[in-house]
């Protein structure tokens, strides 16, 4: 559902870009589009997706772990 969509009550058009002199191309191209550009602009996600974002979890959670406990080796 895009923005305009929304909230069409409050903004009935986009010529309040224009009233309060917003100079925003993206943010308009957004709102015309009616999609997030991580939407419009993704890539299929491969079956190693998955796998990265759980390894990636598991080493920040690990590092933020050892940060509590003090550990400060340099091995």
């Amino acid at each position: 559902m895009t923005m305009l969509k929304l909230d069409k009550d409050s903004i009935p058009s986009i010529e309040f870009m224009t009233r309060y002199r917003l100079d925003t191309p993206a943010a308009l191209h957004r709102i015309k589009v009616g999609v997030p550009a991580t939407v419009e602009h993704s890539s299929e996600a491969g079956p190693e997706t998955g796998k990265w974002i759980a390894e990636t979890t598991q080493n920040f959670i690990t590092f933020m772990d050892a940060l509590k406990l003090r550990l400060r080796a340099k091995d």
